[in-house]
């Protein structure tokens, strides 16, 4: 359910850290771009960026659990479970190509 007032809260939350990544360190966020180098040259910042993405569950459930999105089950299959793996590898792919017809500004 869309609420305004959480939203906004965590847009701005996102735009503070993902500016401040910018500004001070040059580089964007991107998951993908980082779950890649933490495969090939694993450093403790990335571990530290996994780890608290992984534990921020935890304190969210303790003090705000009802902003904890719950979905309904649905069955896995594998079909789906192969196109999915597919379609991330292909976006995964399409981040890190270059596109000679696209202009960077």
């Amino acid at each position: 359910m869309f609420s305004p007032i959480e939203t906004t809260i965590g847009a701005i939350l996102l735009h503070q850290a993902t500016s401040n990544l910018l500004y001070q360190n040059g580089t964007i966020l991107g998951a993908s771009g980082y779950l890649r180098q933490m495969f090939l040259t694993p450093t403790r910042e990335l571990l530290a960026f996994f780890a608290g993405m992984a534990t921020s569950y935890i304190p969210l459930k303790a003090l705000a659990p009802q902003l904890i999105t719950s979905y309904p089950a649905m069955q896995i299959t594998s079909p789906a479970s192969v196109a999915t793996v597919a379609v991330a590898a292909l976006v995964g792919w399409g981040t890190k190509v270059r596109k000679p017809f696209c202009k960077h500004v």
